[in-house]
């Protein structure tokens, strides 16, 4: 993948696999937000490795790419390269994701069983 930023749009569900796959491969993705939360967005500070634009910004998408891009130094565009990779290694990947997530719904399911939602 060449590109520096990575439109990823949503697919059938509310996002898709290309957000997934441009951030396992250390690029920063552009996810057009549509009211969606996002796996593990309590334990993950997505604003560190993404550029998120509500969706009723849309019309005004190229100028957002172009601010952000022309505040962004090349420091800050590696440093949100390797926390793209790093983020979907230790959360997203398949393994990690269940690793960490499991554990999360077991502990909402006994809190919710003892009226603790």
């Amino acid at each position: 993948m060449g590109s520096d930023l990575v439109l990823a749009p949503k697919g059938d569900a509310n996002f898709s696999s290309r957000f997934f796959e441009t951030l396992s491969l250390g690029r920063i993705p552009i996810l057009i937000d549509t009211d969606m939360e996002l796996p593990l967005e309590r334990e993950i500070d997505y604003s560190s490795c993404i550029l998120r634009v509500d969706h009723a910004e849309l019309s005004r998408l190229p100028e957002i790419i172009a601010e952000f891009w022309d505040r962004l130094s090349p420091e800050r565009y590696e440093a949100m390269q390797r926390e793209a990779r790093r983020t979907f290694r230790e959360y997203l990947r398949y393994d990690s994701y269940f690793n960490r997530a499991l554990p999360l719904l077991r502990e909402r399911g006994v809190a919710a069983l003892q009226g603790r939602s």
